[in-house]
């Protein structure tokens, strides 16, 4: 072995040491979904506003729409608006249909927008009547209590709350749940959820905010006196740092339950995983400044649990770059090395996501394992994308992302 070889295998030996002991306390946290979450009840039924983004959705609602008419919590405590972007959009009549009022902001150019435009609409009629407001996606559907648990997850004083998301496409994919595109990309909000909104819960952090199935207190809603979150194309992303940085209690409550559309197709896929991820780093610089000048103990954790993404980027970053320096300089050891190590560390977290949700995924046991072993390939995918996304390209508008048909 030449010393240039030696050299670069202990360097990557190194580079994974460190990287493992930086990040160990992210990676205790994978562990949270092993601690059933106590079940919350509250005495009070709050009065619920349900705000629906339909912008071209089509016939995407109608599932939708079907399990909000399905709901068991008391129809007179909630009620549902929705927001398309064409006075003439299909989604209307649907709305109508199901007795719900309809918003048409034509100016919004992002979901950030379109919410904005919705709660200034309701604050301005004076809807203060609602306790609490919750944003769902149009290719969403509800468990039949899913309110009813928000409601309960209201016991905890938390002012913005999580429910959880599982994949509710498996079985409209024509190949009983075995489409691979859909199931890899699926695994995502186990990660989120399972993996790290169960223990920041827990332990008082402030979790992961994506916004749809999430509760905003009508007196963080009143404060903001509409949306805020419009710089970035992730106003989700904007919404968990701005939490952080302000000290905004968050809660993931894992007995709310939707379901998200997660596409088959691998292009319509990407699309969005672009999406998040340059909303996200454009997120981190917007705020990392900031957060870093917060002073505290808990301060210090919950910075680290916000922004350690980046060690991931740092260790995976760098051991691409070893991998694809070493098939130009013909070392094929030190490329296989480091690519080895790049799988597995995505297997390690690709097999912890499929253990937690083991009984949502709807697949055979040899078919989860196949999953297991899969979904480090995918998910070196997002090396590309995110290196475009650090080093500032983006997309220039909100994208139309192309729904499942139902």
């Amino acid at each position: 072995m030449s010393i240039f070889i030696e050299f670069e295998m202990k360097l990557l030996s190194g580079i994974t040491v460190l990287f493992l002991i930086l990040y160990m306390p992210r990676l205790i946290g994978w562990f949270g979904w092993l601690l059933p979450q106590e079940r919350l009840h509250s005495v009070k039924k709050h009065r619920l506003a349900l705000i629906i983004p339909a912008r071209d959705e089509g016939k995407t609602v109608l599932p939708l729409f079907d399990s909000i008419l399905a709901q068991d919590y008391d129809r007179d405590y909630f009620h549902t608006y929705v927001v398309v972007k064409e006075p003439h959009d299909e989604v209307i009549g649907y709305a109508c249909g199901m007795g719900a009022d309809v918003y048409v902001d034509e100016s919004q150019q992002s979901k950030g927008d379109c919410l904005d435009y919705c709660l200034k609409k309701l604050l301005e009629k004076g809807a203060t009547e609602y306790d609490g407001y919750i944003i769902v996606d149009a290719d969403c559907r509800l468990d039949t209590d899913f309110l009813s648990a928000m409601n309960d997850a209201m016991s905890n004083p938390a002012q913005v709350i999580t429910a959880r998301k599982l994949v509710g496409n498996y079985d409209y994919t024509g190949t009983n749940a075995s489409n691979w595109i859909t199931c890899m990309n699926g695994l995502i909000w186990a990660i989120i959820d399972e993996l790290g909104n169960r223990f920041k819960s827990r332990y008082g952090l402030t979790t992961m905010t994506i916004s749809t199935g999430i509760l905003i207190r009508r007196e963080l809603i009143e404060h903001w006196g509409g949306w805020p979150y419009r710089q970035t194309l992730t106003e989700d992303m904007e919404l968990q740092r701005d939490c952080g940085l302000q000290g905004v209690g968050t809660f993931h409550y894992s007995y709310a339950r939707l379901y998200m559309e997660e596409s088959p197709e691998h292009k319509v896929t990407n699309k969005r995983r672009t999406r998040w991820m340059t909303g996200m780093t454009a997120a981190d610089r917007l705020y990392a400044g900031r957060l870093a000048n917060r002073q505290g103990i808990r301060a210090f954790w919950d910075n680290y649990y916000l922004l350690c993404l980046w060690l991931v980027y740092a260790y995976i970053g760098a051991l691409a770059f070893i991998t694809v320096l070493n098939l130009v300089l013909f070392r094929p050891e030190v490329a296989a090395a480091s690519f080895l190590l790049i799988y597995t560390a995505f297997f390690a977290l690709s097999a912890m996501a499929v253990l937690a949700d083991w009984d949502n995924i709807r697949l055979s046991f040899s078919q989860k394992i196949m999953l297991m072993l899969m979904h480090p390939l995918f998910y070196m995918e997002y090396i590309y994308i995110v290196g475009r996304a650090i080093f500032g390209w983006k997309p220039k508008s909100w994208e139309k992302i192309q729904r499942v048909q139902y």
